[in-house]
């Protein structure tokens, strides 16, 4: 939780708003996010995706099939054409995880028709920092094309990883969709692999951002009568309270006049936000009343942001925005 002030100084029709920001300290923190791929019980695959110091890719896991195993799922980290079923990354990496979501066939053709699930954790071995890193935000996209899906629709979806990941060692299932396809045949049974790529899914893992760059009020327009928007932005996955203070002067304390609060969970789901998964940041509107300041020539908004990856206000309600 990092508690802040934010904006950058903005002026129209006698309003505006101004503010600062606070940096996040950043400490190491060594983590193992677990993502099984299961299908009807076939679970076999599963990538375990890293961060952790004294590491590098030469120490990376490259996948392999089961020996003694002729059917079951696969889901690898994609690295410079290598499939990983381990990929390990410095403690203060933002760089995504490109994984592809996959079958292995050493037996006859096999159909597919059925739910596609992944079931998610966080490491609680003694060699990690238990559960997740406080200061990150866990996000992941998963797509497959209406090919490899039973009613042949395009599939996308962002998900807050966190919500599948509450105890470490104790698996979650994210239900992606009913995919349908068939396995080609092995070309030498129970010797030789075929494999079938369906899908894919980019995890995103950014720090909590405090910075001003980042954390600024873009935009300020009066929507008709007295209310005026403030036009600022989050990251996706965060809770975040926002109070907004109003002054008349930038000389006076800014908490001589009324202020409101904003309590908001910013969402990753829905359709409408599979836009800003790459950039990590979603628009957001505060809307004040103003008809209590119709006798003041100017007045000056500011917001203070608490922010943190978690519902940190016990009690709370974080309204999904």
């Amino acid at each position: 939780m990092v508690r802040n002030n934010l904006g950058n100084l903005l002026r129209s029709a006698g309003l505006a708003a101004l503010g600062f920001v606070l940096p996040l300290n950043l400490e190491a923190f060594q983590d193992g996010l677990n993502i099984n791929n299961n299908y009807q019980g076939s679970g076999n695959g599963q990538v375990q995706l890293v961060h952790y110091d004294g590491l590098s890719t030469n120490d990376d896991v490259v996948y392999n099939d089961p020996p003694f195993t002729t059917f079951g799922t696969k889901i690898t980290s994609l690295l410079e054409g290598i499939e990983l079923q381990t990929d390990y990354r410095p403690t203060n990496s933002v760089s995504s995880y490109n994984i592809l979501l996959s079958f292995f066939n050493k037996d006859t053709s096999i159909n597919i028709n059925g739910l596609n699930e992944l079931p998610i954790t966080f490491t609680d071995s003694p060699d990690f920092d238990q559960g997740p890193d406080p200061k990150r935000i866990y996000l992941g996209k998963a797509e497959i094309p209406g090919r490899n899906t039973s009613n042949g629709l395009n599939y996308a979806e962002v998900r807050n990883l966190r919500d599948f990941a509450g105890t470490p060692g104790v698996y979650s299932n994210w239900p992606l969709t009913n995919i349908k396809f068939t396995i080609p045949a092995s070309p030498n049974p129970g010797v030789v692999s075929t494999n079938k790529d369906y899908g894919t899914l980019t995890v995103r893992e950014p720090f909590l951002d405090t910075s001003k760059e980042n954390n600024r009020i873009t935009d300020l327009r009066i929507t008709g009568g007295t209310n005026a928007d403030l036009v600022t932005r989050a990251q996706l996955g965060t809770y975040i309270v926002d109070e907004v203070q109003v002054s008349t002067n930038l000389n006076n304390a800014w908490n001589l006049l009324p202020s409101k609060s904003f309590t908001n969970y910013v969402d990753t789901t829905g359709t409408n936000n599979i836009q800003y998964f790459n950039e990590g940041w979603k628009p957001i509107e505060r809307q004040i009343d103003t008809s209590n300041y119709t006798n003041r020539p100017n007045l000056y908004f500011r917001i203070g942001r608490t922010a943190g990856t978690t519902n940190f206000a016990n009690g709370a309600s974080f309204n999904p925005i």
